[in-house]
């Protein structure tokens, strides 16, 4: 069995530190110089390593300061399927949501469509401020379908939408399709999440299927351009 090349080794090493909390968010990681003598490695390799975890959203490099963890950034995988909490708490940032809307209204026909139900049909709509480190991030709205949570209005819904869902009802989803699009922030989005009107904003169009391909969820957001970053793992399919 082949070895990991040595930066992915130096990689996953100071992964392990950061989602330990052994390093802490702004702690400065050793120079270069030091990474070569700790790990034996060539200045390319250290390199390559700090990338990735640039990349990744551990580190943050700073010129002529060096390299710190983290820096109050947020960062998600496009290439997995999990909730903001979840994803925000596997990288040890604290999240926190502040609840903007929770009711129940009729679908219209883009979300009957995306949910694949009747128009009119009764829908949750529960739209929350995500938070990092009690910076705002993202404007999150969700549709879920009245008949497979018909309480969830009973729930508090500032923490993990995700985990009410299975927890509560043993609703738990298999695969999602999203899109994604840059865009520029509307006014009252720019005051939510505290930026400037037509600052670079992603938007995201996300449904979220069962097993069956059955959908479960429709959900929007509004994601900072200048604060969360996404990455994607690809892998080559011509072997």
């Amino acid at each position: 069995m082949e070895s990991a090349p040595k930066y992915q080794l130096i990689y996953q090493h100071y992964v392990k530190k950061i989602e330990s909390g052994e390093l802490k968010d702004g702690e400065r990681l050793p120079t270069e110089e030091e990474l070569c003598l700790l790990f034996d490695a060539s200045r390319t390799t250290v390199r390559n390593a700090l990338k990735e975890l640039a990349y990744r959203g551990y580190i943050v490099k700073k010129h002529s300061k060096g390299s710190f963890v983290r820096s109050g950034e947020a960062s998600m995988s496009l290439d997995s399927l999990q909730g903001f909490t979840d994803e925000m708490t596997r990288r040890g940032l604290k999240t926190s949501s502040k609840l903007l809307r929770a009711d129940m209204e009729s679908a219209d026909p883009l979300v009957s469509a995306k949910l694949n139900i009747a128009e009119l049909s009764k829908v949750f709509v529960v739209q929350r401020l995500r938070m990092v480190e009690e910076k705002p991030m993202a404007i999150e709205t969700v549709h879920l379908p009245f008949f497979r949570c018909p309480d969830l209005l009973d729930h508090d819904l500032t923490g993990s939408l995700y985990s009410i869902l299975e927890k509560e009802y043993g609703l738990r989803t298999q695969q999602a399709k999203q899109a994604l699009e840059a865009s520029l922030a509307v006014h009252g989005e720019a005051e939510l999440l505290g930026i400037e009107p037509g600052a670079p904003v992603l938007r995201i169009d996300r449904t979220t299927y069962f097993a069956d391909a059955s959908p479960m969820e429709y959900c929007n957001s509004v994601y900072r351009g200048d604060k969360y970053k996404f990455y994607v793992t690809l892998n080559n399919l011509n072997k």
